[in-house]
């Protein structure tokens, strides 16, 4: 991971602790098989426990045993079907997406190791386990979770989520140091902010389905009983009316999908990233549209339980205010944590990948000065290799070689421009007569006579 070329000892820790807690959602699994996933307690004491083997067994059972014989019966049947299918749906994905994300985050720590790795590629399968995690323990509350002071039961998670829930919240905090350490794309305050932002949608994640109205089951549960209610009713109303609670009940799985984008947005992805994305304005964006659909999902399921008559007045638990609340703060965060992050921009850092693939392309990129001509004729200076540290060798006998035969064209050039100076000459002599006038003797243009001596000049 990026880590290794800021902080070798970080690295060497994070990446044990990513070793040892990628076998740790097996373990909690393992837990869950053998102690207890769902348990019962009254006045302090564990009076039930239900593993995964004793819930796989009952989702099992509810869809061999469908029985439409009566009104009745046909209305349990299709509540137990609907519970098997929300439980054996919820174990099996958030068991596939653990899975791929583990081997994946495997891979990408054991490169850590050896060479550079963007954090994008560690913090996100982190964060994808943790996510799968939390919602798997958010259905399982949906669905068992049951509170009665007045008679003090309850019916809470076992060993097994709970364990689930601890390497969740390790794996956030993991994904949290690396995001501190290593983006340099972000400024401290604005990566304050983004984490706190990650850590609330986490837990609000959490407790979305818990109880909403007093007196009641949890949401999931709610709705399946609401689903039973109206088989039984003989009031051809009443459909019309559990379409509208199935409406809603669809816009809060929408705003429960919603949120845990919610939990990845904030840390964003690798600095220098090929596809630019704003990942603060998409951390703004999922929180209003995540408050938008469980305000209105919150609204109809609401309004169906009074119209069907199934309580006569509803009253807020300190869950649904909780999560009301956790709404207005979540949006709150993200345009905190955009603004901040805004207001002081650092410059983005390429990936590890990129940087070393393009270091060796900008050296033979750079351009040498360009040297003015004179049109003094000087003596030709060679380059100082010594003096080239970024240029390689190879480059430097290039030089050497090409640079003597660019100054043999330029004193070429001056020599041409030079004008040649005139040789003095001496004034010729007028040639004398052709035949000596006295003996008749042909003379050559001599100015004495060869035969008589006689001067001919």
């Amino acid at each position: 991971m990026d880590l290794k070329s800021k902080n070798k000892v970080l690295n060497i820790i994070l990446s044990v602790l990513i070793f040892l807690l990628i076998f740790a959602p097996i373990g909690g699994l393992v837990c869950g098989f053998m102690v207890s996933e769902v348990q019962a307690i009254y006045n302090g004491e564990i009076i039930e426990k239900n593993n995964l083997l004793k819930l796989f067994e009952n989702a099992f059972n509810s869809t061999n045993n469908l029985d439409f014989s009566s009104a009745s019966a046909a209305a349990t049947s299709v509540c137990n079907l609907l519970s098997a299918l929300f439980f054996l749906g919820t174990f099996f994905a958030a068991g596939i997406i653990v899975i791929i994300n583990s081997i994946i985050l495997l891979v990408q720590t054991i490169k850590g190791l050896s060479k550079g790795v963007p954090s994008g590629k560690i913090t996100k399968p982190l964060l994808r386990i943790a996510v799968s995690l939390a919602g798997y323990v958010s259905i399982m509350l949906g669905m068992y979770f049951y509170a009665s002071p007045g008679i003090n039961a309850y019916i809470i998670i076992g060993v097994g989520p709970m364990v689930q829930l601890g390497v969740a919240l390790l794996y956030i905090i993991i994904a949290s140091v690396m995001h501190f350490a290593v983006r340099s794309d972000h400024k401290t305050v604005g990566k304050v902010f983004q984490t706190i932002l990650t850590l609330f949608a986490f837990v609000t994640l959490i407790i979305l389905f818990i109880t909403p109205f007093k007196g009641t089951y949890s949401m999931l549960n709610l709705f399946i009983n609401m689903v039973g209610y109206t088989i039984v009713s003989e009031d051809p109303q009443t459909v019309y009316i559990t379409i509208l609670g199935a409406i809603g009940f669809g816009l809060l799985i929408a705003a429960f999908f919603t949120l845990t984008k919610v939990v990845t947005a904030p840390m964003g992805g690798n600095a220098g990233e090929k596809k630019k994305r704003d990942y603060g304005i998409s951390a703004i964006i999922r929180s209003a549209v995540f408050a938008v659909l469980f305000a209105a999902g919150f609204v109809f399921i609401a309004i169906t339980i009074l119209r069907l008559h199934m309580f006569t007045e509803l009253k807020f638990t300190a869950y649904s205010i909780a999560v009301f609340v956790a709404v207005g703060v979540l949006l709150a965060l993200a345009i905190v944590a955009k603004s901040v992050d805004k207001m002081s921009p650092v410059s983005e850092e390429k990936p590890i990948e990129e940087r070393t693939e393009e270091a060796p392309q900008e050296e033979e990129n750079k351009e040498e000065p360009v040297k003015e001509e004179s049109t003094v004729l000087e003596e030709p200076q060679e380059d100082n290799p010594l003096e080239k540290g970024e240029e390689d060798h190879d480059k430097v006998e290039e030089e050497k070689t090409e640079k003597p035969v660019e100054e043999k064209k330029e004193e070429v050039v001056v020599l041409v421009a030079e004008e040649p100076k005139p040789e003095e000459t001496k004034p010729e002599m007028p040639a004398g007569p052709k035949f000596c006038p006295n003996c008749g003797t042909p003379t050559n243009g001599s100015k004495f006579c060869p035969n008589c001596g006689t001067k001919l000049l």
